[in-house]
């Protein structure tokens, strides 16, 4: 029974009083039904406005975790390279031929990723051929990219390109040779193949003698 009809029944007020009573009462349901909906409405956006805001603040976040991260391996970077100047002056290794070697390291530092040691040794092959080999052990070079080290422009990390073409130009102004003999993913190796003798027949290389220690 709707509420006209109990207050009509009941003699309490007359037929249209009981009529806008009823017709009040809908509208005010209306109206709690429409508040409630409103104020779900708003509660999602502001949901959804906090979720942007945390999901850009996390962005923001993660951008300057990943530029302090580039920041620190590039000062980094600089603290090696400053590293291998004072080693290369301390040893006066000023000469073209050293220059190779320092072009060695350098390109260590800015591509190797996860260097941690760079090496420099030799072995003379039953030939008669002294092998100068220079390896590091980061990242390593591709098997693909290997063929086009040595050509004039070709660069792997947006460098000129030039520092191995002219490494390699120069290398065959003595009648040496220069490949790159590290394994991919352990590291770069350049391996320098120097001749007993040149083409006129001297001598490219002799061993010195190591003094004995005295008793």
């Amino acid at each position: 029974m709707s509420l006209r009809d109990e207050l009509l029944k009941a003699g309490l007020v007359s037929a249209d009083k009981a009529k806008k009573l009823e017709s009040d009462t809908r509208n005010q349901e209306h109206q709690r039904k429409k508040s409630k909906a409103l104020s779900a409405e708003e509660a999602a956006r502001q949901a959804e406005a906090r979720q942007r805001a945390e999901a850009e603040a996390a962005r923001k976040r993660e951008q300057d975790r990943q530029l302090n991260q580039k920041r620190e391996a590039e000062k980094q970077r600089r603290e090696q390279a400053a590293r291998a100047h004072q080693l290369i002056d301390s040893h006066r290794l000023n000469d073209p031929k050293a220059e190779i070697f320092y072009n060695f390291i350098d390109n260590s530092l800015k591509y190797g990723q996860k260097i941690t040691k760079m090496r420099i040794h030799y072995e003379q092959t039953s030939q008669g051929e002294l092998r100068l080999i220079y390896e590091d052990d980061g990242v390593g070079i591709p098997e693909t990219e290997k063929p086009k080290l040595f050509k004039q422009g070709y660069s792997t990390g947006g460098s000129t390109g030039y520092g191995l073409y002219l490494i390699r130009k120069m290398i065959e102004v003595y009648g040496w040779t220069i490949q790159e003999t590290g394994t991919p993913g352990k590291g770069a190796q350049f391996t320098i193949t120097i001749p007993e003798t040149n083409q006129t027949r001297e001598e490219n290389y002799r061993f010195r003698a190591r003094e004995k220690a005295e008793a």
